[in-house]
């Protein structure tokens, strides 16, 4: 019996192979990637994340290098990666890359993968070609309470508000009549950072007083009486200040005496 495609004979009766018809010794046929994570363009990825492609088919390590780059495929390579390492695991078509340090950022990172470094595992002379579109963007992990953060110290993450602290360095002794010039010196101090303000009883109580511990290494604060911005409390004059050690406002300050101050600023995530 002949077996025939579309009236050609493949084989004949005699189990000939048609002379037209092309033979095949090995699958020749790259394989490709079909998916990425962290998925191609993404943003806000955690510096030590792992990188995953996956191919189309099962792959085993051929020679060459996975090489993390910032910017571009050609920008500055932070991680040369070998794919016969330990920091690349292949499961199937599924080869994962943990790179041995943490990604910089936040930062552009493009991953280039060298033409050969998987294969199938067929007898073959095709390997995958070079990967270098793929890339996602890094991102600083959220901030914990007392780090630095936008020039101060952070004392409390309410949303949609981070309220920031200004540093030790940037609090003044001034009267209530110069009690602004906390701004400014904060300002200077943190590089430029603007929006600083001199805080109300409620705002210095809490977060300020409430999140003492996290105003940044000791010193911190003054144990000492604080002004406070205020309104209608104020008198010709006295204006209200704040014993920090209790967390207790009074209404006593003298306008022409002086008592520290400390800005604050409200940073929107």
């Amino acid at each position: 019996m002949s077996i025939k495609i579309s009236g050609t004979t493949v084989i004949d009766d005699s189990r000939n192979l048609n002379a037209g018809i092309a033979t095949f010794t090995r699958l020749d046929v790259p394989p490709q990637p079909i998916t990425f994570s962290p998925a191609n363009g993404a943003t806000g990825v955690v510096q030590n994340s792992n990188i995953i492609i996956t191919f189309n088919v099962g792959v085993t390590t051929g020679t060459g290098n996975i090489t993390l780059r910032s910017g571009s495929a050609g920008g500055t390579a932070f991680s040369t990666i070998g794919v016969s390492s330990t920091s690349v695991s292949i499961s199937g078509g599924q080869v994962t890359i943990n790179p041995p340090a943490d990604m910089p950022a936040p930062t552009t990172a493009f991953v280039v993968v060298d033409a050969g470094a998987f294969t199938t595992g067929f007898t073959t002379t095709s390997v995958n070609a070079i990967i270098d579109t793929y890339s996602f963007i890094t991102a600083l992990p959220p901030p914990e309470l007392g780090d630095s953060y936008e020039g101060g110290f952070l004392i409390c993450k309410a949303s949609p508000l981070r309220w920031v602290v200004s540093p030790y360095s940037a609090e003044v002794s001034r009267s209530w009549y110069c009690r602004n010039d906390a701004n400014t010196t904060a300002q200077s101090v943190s590089g430029g950072c603007t929006g600083w303000f001199v805080p109300t009883q409620s705002q210095i109580q809490n977060p300020g007083y409430l999140c003492r511990s996290f105003w940044g290494p000791s010193p911190c604060y003054s144990d000492t009486y604080y002004w406070l911005s205020a309104g209608s409390e104020l008198t010709n004059q006295h204006a209200p200040v704040m014993r920090f050690n209790t967390g207790n406002a009074y209404y006593q300050g003298n306008k022409t005496g002086t008592r520290c101050v400390r800005a604050f600023r409200c940073v929107t995530y």
